[in-house]
């Protein structure tokens, strides 16, 4: 069978996609490395978020102010970390968040169904688009990045 299961809340296979990724990147030793995402508190995040939660990683989301997880589903994510040894966190300044990362991700400014959106996302999002400016703020200037979009 082929599933996608992605929905406004949720892409489960796009974070399943990123664990594969990041065991074969990593040989397994995923517990405690950080993820920063960085962008729209959407879809995307939220899984990647569940997926740090349950492989033993800590989340970072940086996200311009309006564009939050949906506090229902903050909630929801939230209560996964609370049982792992894992921390889910929020910081607002992409170099501050992203100064800790061992891996950032970042997705489109306007998904599917956003379009009209475009040109509004684009002014919003640029202080939250992965570039040397931003990069030169991690831990990763001296280390490979792996940095996926």
């Amino acid at each position: 069978p082929i599933i996608n299961a992605l929905t406004d809340d949720y892409h489960p296979c796009q974070a399943l996609a990123l664990a594969q990724t990041l065991n074969e990147h990593w040989n397994e030793q995923l517990k405690g490395k950080t993820i920063v995402f960085v962008g729209d508190g959407n879809n995307v995040a939220v899984s990647i978020a569940i997926m740090a939660a349950h492989l033993g990683m800590n989340f970072c989301l940086s996200h311009p102010e309006g564009y939050a997880i949906k506090p229902e589903i903050q909630a929801k994510v939230e209560s996964v970390f609370e049982s792992r040894e894992s921390s889910f966190s929020i910081e607002k300044d992409p170099q501050k968040a992203v100064s800790q990362a061992n891996l950032i991700y970042a997705d489109v400014w306007a998904s599917m169904g956003q379009e009209d959106e475009t040109e509004e996302r684009a002014k919003v999002f640029t202080p939250y688009q992965i570039n040397q400016k931003l990069l030169a703020h991690t831990i990763l200037h001296n280390e490979t990045a792996y940095i996926y979009f």
